[in-house]
């Protein structure tokens, strides 16, 4: 057992859910992140990576959609990291160093595979998922969440991973959401499994240029939020540098100056 004094414990995000758009840079996102960072790729997004030293993909891809291969191997890979066997990222130099970030590149991908893999297994590939068959998605997924977040926390690294999102109405409101696009009800609670949740968007300047930014309160459509202690709620809003060192540097400056605020 582990007891402490929260007053000095200083809030650090470890998990973090990126949504948004195609193209509004959430593969280039976990290239941010402290690397080795070991990315399971699910839809050859990786390549925007290329080039840069500290990352590893694996690349699961379904060519044929008849015989669905990409969530079985991802499981054995996935597992073989669990356990240990995934071999340490080797610099230029010859250092051999762990991986501190695991990616999932992008978590509607990742559903897919699954959903193609349960309904292929049940010879019901050309009907609609049933209950039982989202039911069983859906405790995958948090199998597979849990398990991110449990082992970077014991290993006191990093889980990142990406979703599309596309929109929903709120049938109480009539509001419009952009929810995680993801098959079945684990979307309306994916969010609840990280540490932060940051909605990236790119928009055009008057230039013709695209202009990044990253938010971490929901705005208009967008559903972000960061896990923070109450006395800095709101701290950390928009960031227009979407790069994880910037929500972590802006949150622990905060944090910082509240300390002092108190001991003064």
């Amino acid at each position: 057992m582990e007891t402490l004094d929260l007053v000095a414990v200083a809030p650090r995000i470890q998990s973090v859910l990126a949504l948004g758009m195609e193209g509004a840079g959430k593969t280039h996102f976990i290239g941010t992140f402290p690397k080795p960072i070991l990315v399971y790729s699910f839809d050859g997004g990786y390549r925007t990576l290329a080039g840069v030293p500290g990352i590893r993909a694996k690349v699961f891809l379904d060519p044929d959609r008849r015989k669905p291969k990409a969530a079985a191997e991802f499981e054995v890979e996935f597992r073989n990291y669990v356990e240990g066997k995934e071999p340490p990222y080797k610099w230029p130099d010859g250092r051999e160093e762990a991986f501190k970030t695991l990616a999932i590149d992008p978590l509607s991908f990742w559903s897919m595979a699954e959903m193609q893999r349960i309904q292929y297994i049940n010879h019901t590939s050309d009907k609609k998922m049933n209950w039982d068959e989202y039911e069983i998605l859906k405790k995958r997924g948090i199998d597979l969440l849990n398990m991110g977040k449990r082992l970077v926390e014991e290993l006191n690294g990093y889980f990142v991973a990406t979703c599309h999102v596309k929109s929903d109405k709120d049938e109480d409101t009539g509001q419009m959401w952009f929810l995680p696009d993801m098959a079945g009800s684990i979307r309306e609670s994916i969010g609840s499994h990280f540490d932060a949740v940051v909605y990236l968007k790119a928009e055009k300047k008057s230039t013709g240029e695209k202009e990044y930014q990253m938010h971490t309160v929901g705005e208009r459509r967008e559903r972000a939020r960061l896990r923070l202690p109450s006395s800095l709620d709101g701290v950390v809003k928009a960031i227009d540098v979407p790069e994880f060192s910037a929500v972590q540097a802006r949150l622990t400056a905060a944090w910082e100056q509240q300390q002092k605020k108190g001991a003064a």
